[in-house]
């Protein structure tokens, strides 16, 4: 297994549509689609955020992650993770998660459930919002800077008045996530 780094190809939108669906789930409306947009439209071109995954041998995906730089670029925030079906359970984010925080400062916003997990594979300090969700970081990372954020209300606003942009992405999205399943 080894670490990648996904390029602007059709491989790193496909993953960028898994990270979205899986993470935001199937019964979130738009949100979804609002967050893969956002992501292909304002943060990757811009070098914003970066796509990674852990690989095997043969280069298929085994978990894969996007990141996103902190608004003093000193570091960057996991803001979404995620194993394929068939893989959960084999410790591969794990694995993932353990080799990005050894390479680089990083925070991650999580619940009390995942916590534990994360603090094992490298965010040794913890902080906490009155919402319940706890704030971890990896050694050097010594202050909470804001994450680059995605203008959802731009996006959204923008497929109210561009049917055919809706329509492009939307399918863009879906064969994204099919390619991505028969790929690997």
């Amino acid at each position: 297994m080894h670490l990648i780094e996904l390029g602007a190809d059709e491989r790193r939108d496909d993953s960028v549509a898994l990270l979205c669906a899986n993470t935001y789930g199937q019964q979130a409306g738009l949100a979804p689609l609002l967050a893969y947009t956002g992501a292909l439209t304002q943060w990757l071109p811009r070098d914003q955020a970066r796509v990674l995954a852990l690989v095997d041998a043969e280069e298929r995906i085994l978990c894969v992650a996007l990141l996103v730089l902190e608004e003093g670029g000193k570091g960057a925030e996991l803001k979404w993770l995620t194993t394929p079906e068939p893989l959960r359970g084999r410790g591969y984010a794990r694995a993932l998660v353990s080799r990005l925080t050894k390479r680089m400062r990083l925070k991650v916003v999580a619940t009390e459930a995942h916590e534990r997990w994360l603090r094992d594979a490298g965010f040794k300090r913890w902080s906490w919002r009155d919402s319940g969700e706890r704030i971890g970081f990896t050694r050097g990372t010594r202050e909470y800077s804001a994450t680059l954020m995605v203008d959802e209300d731009r996006i959204m606003q923008q497929f109210k008045t561009d049917r055919a942009l809706f329509e492009r992405l939307s399918a863009r999205f879906v064969k994204g996530l099919e390619r991505f399943a028969s790929a690997e």
